[in-house]
């Protein structure tokens, strides 16, 4: 499927941000034919409320700012290719179920993200799906320390306390993992003597 065609599929929002929006397509794969196309131009895109679970077209559209992919099949094994100007990303209702895996690799193609949202994902616990505040609280530290520019993670503004406590937890996190493996290569070394 070729993404754009011709000029009129391009909305222009001003002068200077033009969004592209396919959602509700009943798209589960995409191709970028023609990268030269008008695809460089595309500054937003909605691709909500369709069946996609490859992002690897997105390749072909190196100035997006914003994509929303809310209700699709986003796994927590999906790779994201590098994005470096993507600021905006709205991955909520997909299949994220594991955050260890896939927020580092995120946070890796898209280093200038301020605004992420996971609601609706298993890997995001709110009350709204049963967890309690302290798990909520450690998923939004993890998120916030591995994206140290983010602005807003799901229906909050990040604080300025949560950054904090986000630098405390991994230093403790950091800390007790290097204690574990002091640990074994202590006992290796003394079942050796």
């Amino acid at each position: 499927m070729k993404i754009m065609t011709k000029s009129s599929d391009l909305k222009s929002r001003s002068q200077n941000d033009y969004y592209l929006s396919l959602a509700h397509q009943e798209i589960s794969k995409l191709s970028v034919e023609d990268k030269k196309n008008q695809n460089e131009y595309v500054e937003i895109l909605d691709l909500s409320h369709n069946e996609i679970s490859d992002v690897s077209f997105l390749t072909g559209f190196q100035r997006l700012k914003t994509v929303v992919l809310d209700h699709n099949l986003i796994g927590s094994n999906t790779v994201f290719p590098y994005l470096p100007m993507l600021s905006m990303l709205w991955l909520n209702y997909n299949l994220i179920v594991d955050l260890s895996t896939f927020i580092p690799a995120l946070a890796r193609s898209c280093p200038a993200l301020n605004t992420l949202s996971l609601v609706g994902n298993d890997a995001a616990p709110s009350y709204f799906n049963g967890k309690t505040l302290e798990e909520n609280l450690s998923y939004r530290y993890r998120v916030i320390y591995l994206f140290p520019q983010l602005c807003r993670l799901d229906d909050q503004d990040v604080t300025p306390s949560e950054r904090q406590a986000a630098r405390t937890q991994n230093d403790k996190i950091l800390c007790v993992s290097a204690f574990k493996i002091l640990q074994k290569y202590l006992a290796r070394i003394t079942i050796k003597l």
